[in-house]
């Protein structure tokens, strides 16, 4: 996984990748309809093309569930479980981990961790405080922390 490869898939599926260098951009990406806007320390790196599949996540819900999903990202209320939030995000974390999964050879407990921490945490308003069920749901799909299971596992 390349930042270049990624990129280019992306962009023929008509979604838009936007660098940003700026002091008011307090994220390191943000899905906005089709367009990726992405902190310009990112650009070229193998995280950041992570980065930009888990974009592309949010881009192709958006395209598919339209005003519905802006509504559980643009209504501060209800916080917690009940904006179900953590449903669009947990297809996207999920994204992340495959990737990170693909660039590093295995699912490494400490990237799991992290996405937990999304879940359970205030930047995303607590969205799912339940960290077990966070993680049960999040590796469900794909191989246990620590076992392998990425590309370079199966080229040795």
């Amino acid at each position: 996984m390349t930042w270049a490869a990624t990129l280019a898939a992306l962009e023929r599926e008509g979604i838009r990748v936007r660098p940003v260098s700026a002091p008011w951009f307090p994220f390191s990406a943000i899905t906005l309809g089709r367009t990726v806007l992405v902190q310009r320390d990112v650009v070229g790196t193998p995280r950041g093309a992570a980065t930009l599949l888990h974009e592309a996540v949010h881009a192709r819900d958006f395209a598919r569930f339209g005003i519905l999903l802006w509504l559980t990202y643009v209504l501060p209320f209800p916080v917690g479980p009940l904006s179900l939030r953590w449903l669009w995000e947990l297809r996207a974390y999920r994204e992340s981990l495959r990737a990170l999964r693909e660039l590093h050879g295995e699912t490494r407990p400490a990237d799991v961790a992290w996405a937990v921490r999304q879940f359970t945490g205030r930047g995303y308003l607590w969205m799912l405080p339940f960290p077990r069920l966070v993680r049960r749901l999040l590796v469900r799909a794909g191989p246990a922390p620590g076992s392998g299971g990425g590309a370079r596992a199966a080229q040795r």
